[in-house]
């Protein structure tokens, strides 16, 4: 029981280790960081363990020794000096053990969740236009039905059967002698209208809820929420211009350089930002071939 509590203990204390000395600049993986990753460092320096430990306590002072792998270390990292560190052999050893038995978290995508925008209400501008129209139908529908009817009577009571109008005499009669039904009626229709042509352009542009499927999977949750990146660092034009300008992608590339796989996607989505650039990331360099990223707006 103790032993277990113990070799916890150890790795809970190289954990610590790594974090406050190592991580700023390098991964626990055999990912390139700003130095190298740190996976599999003992086996590259031929398993000299104390080599390591006079490398990592005072760099400078290592190289001058001339030892092979420490110059080629730093000739391959652009001649970055790694700062000394105040850690012991048994610290250095604490967080050679801790990389060691590291396993990356798997990378799982999330699934697309859909959500719901905003129930719209009942626009009762187009009901009411409709009803109006509706309105209209049913006169010319029915006034031919009541001019026959009007007639079938008169022929009844042996009346003189009045004159057959047209349709339109006959729209025209019911208009003049329902004038004041017919302004009323008139007016509502042209408020209608207008009101449905208003909210019609009003909605001109307007893309609410519109989220299309982009060539970079890219998370404004992430990235400005819990990573609290302040908007105007990407988009530097927001408190001037009438919209939000699209970063370029050397924006990306301020962090990136250096942050090669994300939370959600792993490598695949920042190495699409690499791909447009034509950016190296073995030996940091661009080449002369890079793409646009197509935004869909």
């Amino acid at each position: 029981m103790f032993t277990g509590f113990k070799g916890m203990a150890q790795a809970d204390e190289g954990k610590k280790l790594f974090q406050g000395n190592c991580a700023s600049c390098h991964r626990a993986t055999d990912e390139k960081l700003v130095g190298p990753g740190l996976k599999g460092v003992r086996g590259r320096w031929g398993n000299d363990e104390a080599k390591l430990v006079k490398w990592i306590q005072g760099s400078q002072a290592f190289l001058k020794t001339g030892d092979a792998y420490a110059n080629k270390l730093y000739n391959d990292y652009n001649k970055s000096i790694m700062p000394n560190q105040a850690v012991s052999a048994a610290d250095v050893k604490a967080i050679l053990d801790y990389v060691d038995a590291f396993v990356p978290p798997v990378n799982v995508k999330k699934q697309d969740v859909v959500v719901e925008g905003p129930k719209k209400e009942t626009n009762w501008t187009y009901i009411w236009l409709g009803l109006g129209i509706l309105f209209l139908v049913l006169i010319g529908i029915l006034a031919p039905v009541r001019r026959n009817l009007q007639t079938s009577a008169q022929a009844k009571e042996g009346k003189v059967v009045g004159e057959d109008l047209t349709f339109g005499q006959e729209v025209s009669a019911w208009i003049y002698s329902h004038k004041k039904v017919v302004m009323v009626l008139g007016f509502v229709v042209f408020i209608m209208s207008f009101l449905a042509g208003w909210y019609w352009l009003k909605g001109i542009g307007v893309n609410e809820g519109y989220a299309p499927e982009q060539p970079i999977k890219f998370s404004h949750k992430l990235h400005a929420g819990e990573n609290k990146i302040a908007c105007q660092y990407c988009h530097s034009g927001v408190e001037k211009s009438r919209h939000a300008n699209i970063p370029s992608a050397n924006v990306c590339m301020n962090c990136h350089k250096y942050i090669q796989s994300g939370p959600t996607y792993g490598k695949e989505e920042i190495g699409k930002i690499y791909a447009a650039l034509d950016y190296n990331t073995e030996t940091g360099t661009y080449g002369p071939n890079p793409k646009p990223i197509k935004w869909v707006r």
